[in-house]
């Protein structure tokens, strides 16, 4: 059974008044898709309940519902309890959060007894609306799930040196326009050990069907019967709305320990209910139109060097009346 305390900024950016327990934080860099940042954390038993203590700041606009995750387990893994919460309980709601705005607060999750035991916590955020996780893109914690959680043992004052970060994205102009109006402009890529990090910026010319899902397989060659890698599959856009101009998706995932790295991602739409991949207009990139697939380079970012632009990769493309 949780319950929640909610301290957040006002209008004029200037804190309501925090209990002491707020006020001073241990503090922590944990950066959401460069977009929110954790930036204090507690995590301490009292008595027969477990104290969360938060702190967050907006570090780019967030123009919908955004949730926490916070998942106690005991030494065997198993799930002692959770809270799920939208971040201050939605009030204000984060779309009203302008960057550099922070706001706290307090969850607190009960135990069968005051004994002291050994727990650890996984925290994360996710989108509601697709129950996808957001990776983290640095950390002062360590992390787990392909780097979509921190983990804290209970009573641990967190670290302040930078555990990891991934390399800087650098962004690969791109044109593969599909049917139906969707078209995507751009991708990056960044890599940091078995982890890969892929981001996609999409446009859409009209309102996207909620049951597309993008689908990305790391292959070694573009024969249909090439073994899949790495799968970077993901619901495309949940909340998209007319008044974004693009949409950015955020995938991570970690690819096997052995075996070859992926040379390029078959990368593509389909509809969820049917199956049906959706046909590509025109594609930048080397594409097969029989498995309406286009492949993406999936080397490291740093391999480009300076980002090339499209002229240079019309030859490899093709474009249909």
């Amino acid at each position: 059974m949780a319950s929640k305390e909610l301290y957040r900024i006002n209008a004029m950016g200037s804190w309501w008044v925090l209990p002491a327990d707020l006020q001073v934080l241990h503090p922590v860099e944990v950066d959401f898709a460069r977009r929110l940042e954790l930036t204090g954390l507690e995590f301490q038993q009292e008595y027969d309940r477990l104290k969360l203590r938060l702190a967050w700041k907006l570090l780019a606009e967030i123009p919908f519902r955004l949730c926490c995750f916070a998942h106690v387990l005991d030494a065997m893994g198993t799930t002692v309890d959770s809270v799920d919460h939208e971040l201050l309980g939605g009030n204000p709601p984060l779309s009203e959060w302008r960057p550099g705005d922070e706001a706290r607060e307090g969850l607190f999750l009960q135990l069968p007894s005051a004994a002291p035991r050994q727990l650890h916590l996984r925290l994360g955020v996710y989108d509601p609306k697709g129950n996808i996780r957001w990776p983290i893109w640095a950390s002062t914690l360590p992390t787990a799930d392909e780097h979509t959680a921190v983990v804290l043992a209970l009573g641990e004052v967190p670290s302040e040196e930078k555990g990891y970060a991934f390399p800087e994205l650098f962004s690969q102009p791109c044109c593969i326009r599909f049917e139906k109006g969707a078209e995507l402009r751009s991708y990056s890529i960044s890599r940091l050990d078995s982890a890969i990090w892929l981001c996609l910026r999409w446009a859409f010319r009209r309102r996207p069907n909620r049951h597309w899902r993008f689908f990305g397989h790391g292959v070694t060659e573009r024969s249909p019967g090439s073994p899949i890698l790495i799968s970077f599959d993901q619901d495309l856009a949940p909340h998209w709305s007319p008044a974004m101009r693009t949409w950015e998706q955020n995938i991570v995932r970690c690819a096997g320990a052995a075996g070859p790295d992926p040379v390029e991602i078959a990368a593509g739409i389909f509809d969820v209910r049917s199956g049906r991949r959706l046909q590509f207009l025109e594609s930048s990139f080397p594409a097969d139109w029989q498995t309406r697939r286009v492949f993406l380079e999936a080397q490291h970012a740093a391999a480009w060097g300076v980002p090339r632009f499209l002229p240079e990769r019309k030859t490899g493309g093709f474009s249909c009346p």
